[in-house]
C-alpha cells in the first residue's frame, strides 16, 4: 500500500523528522491508556440482525473516560480533545468518512499503530488509485464510495491511464489477499484501512491534520540557521532546534546595539496589525456592497446605450436627475458623496439650510486649487485664508491648534498643499458629524423615494414610445414570412370602404405559421439573471449570508393544430368507421429558468451544538435562460 517516510527510517527512528512528533507521542500516550485492560475504555463485540460487530466502543464511552481519568471537568473540552485525536486518526466511526467525535451511542474502533500517523506515512496518488479500485472489486454495501470518492477514482483514471492496466492489477492481487482472511479479520482491517485514506485524502470541506507548517519544517532542515522575524533578530539557536546542539556562546551586545534594540522594539509596539481574518472579512463585504453596481456581475439596469437600443441612460442624465441607485450609493459613505457632484450639491444644500456650510465649502476649495494650475495657486491660497482661516474671516472654521500653526507656516510659502491638515481635520470633522446627520435627515429620505418615482416618469413615455413604434411598424405592408396585421390597411381606400368588414388574411400552412412564430415570436423572449442575497441559517447556529441569483423574464409559447389522419373501415359492410387518429401538433411551453446551476456547500458555526458546526447545501443559480419544456397530452387542457 502507502509507502513511509524513507529519510526518517535511521537509528533514532522518525521522532526527528516530523515537527509535529511531540503532539503525536501526546496522543500516542493517551491512546496507550485507553486501550489498557483493567483501566482503559471497555472494548467489546455488539451483536446485531444477522451480523456481529467486532472491537468496538460507543463514543460517550470515550468522554466518560476522558472526564475521569485526564481531570477534565468541561464536557465540551473533553469533546474537542477528543475530535482531535480522531482527525488525526487513532480512532474513527465505524460508519462515516468524517472523523469527529460524538457523545451518544456511535460505535468506534481503535487504529492499529501500523497506520499512526508518527510514522510519517507519504502516500502516492497511485496507492490511493490501487484502494478505491479494490473497493469497486468488493460488492458490499459497506464498501461502496462514497460520492467524492468516486469523483477522485475518475480523476485518477484519467490521470494514470497509461499505467492503469498496471493498478488495475495490483488492487486485483490485494483483493485476492484479503479474500483468504478471516471475515471478522477482514471487517476490522477495511474499516481501519478507510480510516486511514480518511486521514490522508479527508472528505471536501474537513481539516486535513497531515498538512505540515512549512516554516516548522524549514526550521528542522536548517536547525544552525539565525531565525529573522518581525520582533528583530534572534541569535538563541537552542529554542528553535529540536536536536539541542549547543550554539556557539554569543558576544555580549554593546551599547549602541541596545539602544538599536529599544529602538526597534519601540516601533514594533507602535506599528498597526491587522488579522488576516478581519481583512478578508472586510473585503468580502465590500464586494456584497457593490456587486450591484459592478457592470460585469450585475447587468445595469437601465442597460448601456451603446450596446442596446435603451436610451433611459441618456434621458436620466439629460434630465440632471440622479438615479435610485446613484442616490442609495451616498448612504455607503462620505467619499461617494464627496466624489458625485450632484451628491456634493445636495449635501451643500443640507448644511446651509442648517447654517454649517463653511466646512465643505472650505473643502471643496482646497480641492479645488490642487487642479488649478500652479500661477494662479499663491492668489488662491490666499483668498481660501482670509475667508476660512484669517482674524475675522467671514466664514471661520474650526480647527485645531496643532493644524492651525502648521497652516499658518505653511502660508508662508503658499502651495497645493498649504491646507493639507486643515483639510484632513475638516474631513474627520464632517465624516463624524455633518455626513451622518445628512443620512438620516428628512431630505435625503425624500430624496431617496423621489427617484423611485422619477425613474417611471422618464421611462413611461420612451416605453409608450416604443408601442407607437410597434403599431407604426404592424401597419406597413407584411413581408414574408410575417404575422398578418388585424388592422393592415390599403392606402387607397375610402373611410366608407375602411368601415367594411374585412375579412383576416389566411397564411397558407401550418408550415409558414411555424416560420411566421420562430421569427417574430420567439426571438423577443428575454431571461435575466439577477443577484440577491439570501440568510442561510439553522436552529442554534450563526446564519450565513451568501449570494445567488434568480431568474425573471417573458419567454414565449405557441400552439399549431396538425391535420387529422385518414379514415379507414373495419371490414366490407361493418358499418363503422376508426376514429381519426391526430397528428403531434406543432407547440412550445418556455419557461425562463436556471440554464447553469452549482452546489454550494456552506459551514455554519454552532456554539452550543455538538459538534460544533453544521453544513448547509445551497443551490446556486449561475446563468438562466428561456428553456422549452416538454408538453404532454397533445395539447389538451
Amino acid at each position: 500500500m502507502a509507502q513511509t517516510n524513507s529519510v526518517g527510517q535511521g537509528s533514532n527512528g522518525v521522532a526527528d523528522e516530523s515537527p509535529n512528533m511531540i503532539v503525536y507521542r501526546k496522543m500516542e500516550d493517551v491512546i496507550a491508556r485507553m486501550q489498557d485492560e483493567k483501566n482503559g475504555i471497555p472494548i467489546r463485540t455488539v451483536k446485531s440482525f444477522l451480523s456481529k460487530i467486532p472491537s468496538v466502543f460507543s463514543g460517550s464511552d470515550i468522554v466518560q473516560w476522558m472526564i475521569k481519568n485526564l481531570n477534565i471537568e468541561d464536557q465540551v473540552e473533553a469533546l474537542h480533545l477528543g475530535t482531535l485525536m480522531a482527525a488525526h486518526g487513532y480512532f474513527f466511526p465505524i460508519s462515516d468518512h468524517v472523523l469527529t467525535l460524538k457523545d451518544d451511542g456511535t460505535f468506534y474502533r481503535f487504529q492499529t499503530p501500523y497506520f499512526w500517523p508518527s510514522n510519517c506515512w507519504e502516500p502516492e496518488n497511485t496507492d490511493y488509485a490501487v484502494y478505491l479500485c479494490k473497493r469497486t472489486m468488493q460488492n458490499k454495501a459497506r464498501l461502496e464510495l462514497a460520492d467524492y470518492e468516486a469523483e477522485s477514482l475518475a480523476r485518477l483514471q484519467r490521470a494514470f491511464a497509461r499505467k492503469w492496466e498496471f493498478i488495475f492489477m495490483q488492487a486485483e492481487a490485494q483483493a485476492k489477499v484479503d479474500k483468504k482472511r478471516d471475515k471478522i479479520e477482514r471487517k476490522i482491517l477495511d474499516s481501519q484501512e478507510r480510516a486511514f485514506w480518511d486521514v490522508h485524502r479527508p472528505v471536501p470541506g474537513c481539516v486535513n491534520t497531515t498538512e505540515v507548517d512549512i516554516k516548522k519544517s524549514s526550521r528542522m532542515k536548517n536547525p544552525h540557521k539565525t531565525r529573522k522575524s518581525v520582533y528583530g533578530p534572534q541569535n538563541d539557536v537552542r529554542n528553535h532546534s529540536p536536536t539541542h546542539t549547543p550554539a556557539p556562546e554569543a558576544k555580549p551586545a554593546t551599547e549602541e546595539e541596545l539602544q538599536d534594540q529599544i529602538t526597534y522594539w519601540g516601533g514594533q509596539l507602535d506599528r498597526h496589525r491587522l488579522k488576516m481574518s478581519k481583512v478578508a472579512e472586510s473585503l468580502l463585504a465590500y464586494t456584497e456592497q457593490y456587486v450591484e453596481y459592478d457592470p460585469f456581475i450585475t447587468p445595469t439596469d437601465p442597460s448601456n446605450p451603446w450596446i442596446s437600443d435603451d436610451t433611459t441612460v441618456w434621458e436620466l442624465e439629460a434630465s440632471k436627475e440622479p438615479g435610485q441607485q446613484r442616490v442609495k450609493r451616498w448612504a455607503f459613505g462620505i467619499n461617494e458623496v464627496l466624489k458625485d457632484q450632484v451628491g456634493r450639491e445636495q449635501f451643500l444644500k443640507f448644511l446651509e439650510s442648517e447654517f454649517s456650510s463653511e466646512n465643505l465649502r472650505f473643502w471643496l476649495a482646497v480641492q479645488e486649487v490642487k487642479k488649478r494650475p500652479i500661477r494662479e495657486v499663491p492668489t488662491r491660497v490666499q483668498e481660501i485664508w482670509q475667508e476660512f482661516l484669517a482674524s475675522g474671516a467671514p466664514s471661520a472654521i474650526n480647527v485645531d491648534s496643532k493644524s492651525y500653526d502648521k497652516t499658518t507656516q505653511n502660508v508662508k510659502d503658499p502651495g497645493r498643499y498649504a491646507f493639507e491638515d486643515a483639510q484632513d481635520h475638516i474631513f474627520k470633522l464632517m465624516k463624524s458629524d455633518s455626513y451622518s446627520r445628512f443620512i438620516r435627515s428628512s431630505a435625503y429620505q425624500e430624496l431617496l423615494q423621489a427617484k423611485k418615482k422619477m425613474f417611471w416618469r422618464i421611462t413611461l413615455p420612451v416605453l409608450l414610445a416604443g408601442v407607437l413604434c410597434v403599431a407604426t411598424e404592424t401597419r406597413k405592408p407584411r413581408p414574408q414570412g410575417s404575422i398578418p396585421s388585424p388592422f393592415k390597411t390599403k392606402g387607397n381606400l375610402s373611410d366608407r370602404q375602411r368601415l367594411l368588414p374585412r375579412k383576416p388574411e389566411v397564411l397558407s400552412s401550418s408550415r409558414e405559421a411555424l416560420v411566421v412564430t420562430e421569427r417574430r415570436y420567439l426571438r423577443r423572449d428575454w431571461c435575466k439573471t439577477q443577484p440577491l442575497r439570501q440568510t442561510v441559517s439553522e436552529d442554534g447556529c450563526q446564519s450565513r449570508t451568501v449570494v445567488n441569483r434568480f431568474c425573471y423574464g417573458q419567454c414565449n409559447s405557441f400552439y399549431i393544430p396538425r391535420l387529422m389522419g385518414p379514415s379507414s373501415n373495419r371490414g366490407p359492410g361493418s358499418g363503422r368507421k376508426n376514429h381519426n387518429k391526430a397528428q403531434e401538433p406543432f407547440q412550445s411551453c418556455s419557461f425562463c429558468r436556471p440554464h447553469r446551476v452549482t452546489q454550494l456547500t456552506v459551514q455554519l458555526d454552532c456554539p452550543g451544538l455538538q459538534p460544533t458546526f453544521r453544513h448547509r447545501k445551497v443551490q446556486r443559480v449561475k446563468q438562466c435562460r428561456c428553456m422549452s419544456v416538454d408538453v404532454s397530452g397533445n395539447g389538451k387542457l
